[in-house]
């Protein structure tokens, strides 16, 4: 019967199934994507980042990532659903999304979805949502 909580045993499945696999951070802002990288590490992701959607772009092409941390707005003025934009585009698999954004309006989180990310956290956030969500996506 469904109970609407995941067992440890699920939990512990989602983290072996995460421990190979490679998540890509879209951040600017270098102390949040450290904080993003340190709680992605625990949960075992391999890490790559990039600052720019032009570094996205190109750390995608080169090796898909299974997960995505995007940032809405890059320091170079470029919009982070431009990314988004971007994989659907793309034939084949595509990674998951988690958007995460000082833009925290309803309309800024159901654009978001709406263009293809898998869920959307506001900034700031504690580490326990983000790693919540990160097991989520």
């Amino acid at each position: 019967m469904f109970s609407g909580y995941a067992s440890q045993d699920d939990i512990g499945k989602r983290k072996e199934m995460s421990e190979s696999s490679q998540l890509l951070i879209v951040e600017d802002d270098p102390t949040m994507a450290s904080l993003m990288a340190d709680v992605a590490s625990e949960l075992g992701y391999g890490i790559s980042l990039a600052e720019t959607l032009d570094q996205a772009k190109r750390e995608s092409a080169a090796h898909l990532p299974d997960l995505v941390i995007l940032d809405r707005m890059l320091g170079d003025g470029s919009e982070g659903l431009g990314y988004i934009e971007w994989l659907n585009t793309l034939e084949g698999k595509r990674p998951g999304i988690l958007i995460a954004s000082r833009l925290t309006s309803v309309s800024d989180h159901v654009l978001g979805l709406e263009t293809g990310a898998d869920d959307y956290i506001n900034k700031p956030f504690e580490r326990e949502e983000l790693r919540a969500r990160l097991r989520a996506v």
